[in-house]
């Protein structure tokens, strides 16, 4: 199988050229390892990090939301945190009109193993349904650059195929006229977040879900990545963002 055209090769940390035979990037100091973000096979075209013509590293990743259910543990963990905000607001209510009522403490807690059961179930037939609906499958289209980071949710109706296509167009791997990529792009897009790295506060690195939240100010963004670019992803943002207290620290874990 034919490797894809050459790119210059980056530093995995900062996603800088590498001048030749060096031992550590002289951008960022970070010894050089040998790693494949961008040199890639057909077969991963698309799935893998692609740096384009224009600048833009791009890829796709196909979420199961069976096998993979990030979204409803977040979905849960929201909730459950909304609910214990209003039993403890209820509660400080109560105890400044009554004083420690331990009768009232009980009846909330049994209030609240009620609730969880309630939302529990509630959020996993949801979830089920809105799985189902999309084929047991969520497809997402991302876009880095210097600036920030772009989520697209694609719509159902979009072809794992159609993505591997515009892809390869913008990287210079197929023949064909870019200025209809954007175009198909935007359609296909069911709705988009961008995160820019100014404003950016908290970037959580989760291996086991191949997820990376990126968490601004209003904006919470979910960056999908294959576990072969995960480091690359992960420190390219990370490196971006100055509002990051421990901005060098490329350890941290969720």
């Amino acid at each position: 199988m034919n490797e894809l055209p050459n790119d210059p090769k980056r530093c995995i940390y900062c996603g800088r050229s590498l001048l030749k035979d060096a031992r550590y990037c002289a951008y960022c100091g970070k010894p050089v390892e040998e790693h494949s973000n961008i040199h890639t096979k057909k077969k991963d075209v698309g799935h893998r990090v692609l740096l384009c013509k224009d600048g833009k590293y791009r890829w796709m990743y196909t979420l199961h939301l069976l096998k993979n259910p990030s979204i409803l543990f977040d979905i849960l963990s929201v909730l459950a945190m909304s609910e214990v905000i209003v039993l403890l607001f209820m509660l400080l209510l109560d105890t400044i009109d009554n004083g420690i009522n331990m009768a009232m403490i009980k009846d909330l807690f049994n209030m609240f193993i009620i609730v969880t059961g309630v939302i529990l179930t509630i959020s996993v037939i949801g979830y089920l349904i809105y799985a189902a609906l999309n084929g047991w499958s969520y497809v997402a289209l991302f876009e880095m650059d210097e600036e920030g980071v772009i989520h697209h949710q694609m719509g159902k109706s979009v072809k794992t195929a159609n993505l591997v296509g515009w892809i390869s167009i913008l990287a210079g791997i197929t023949a064909s006229a870019p200025g209809n990529v954007g175009r198909g792009i935007t359609s296909a897009t069911r709705n988009s977040i961008f995160s820019t790295y100014a404003n950016v506060r908290k970037v959580k690195a989760n291996r086991k879900s191949n997820l990376i939240k990126v968490h601004g100010l209003y904006i919470r963004n979910r960056i999908y990545v294959q576990p072969e670019d995960f480091d690359f992803v992960y420190e390219y943002i990370r490196l971006r963002c100055p509002r990051l207290k421990d901005k060098y620290n490329p350890q941290q874990q969720q």
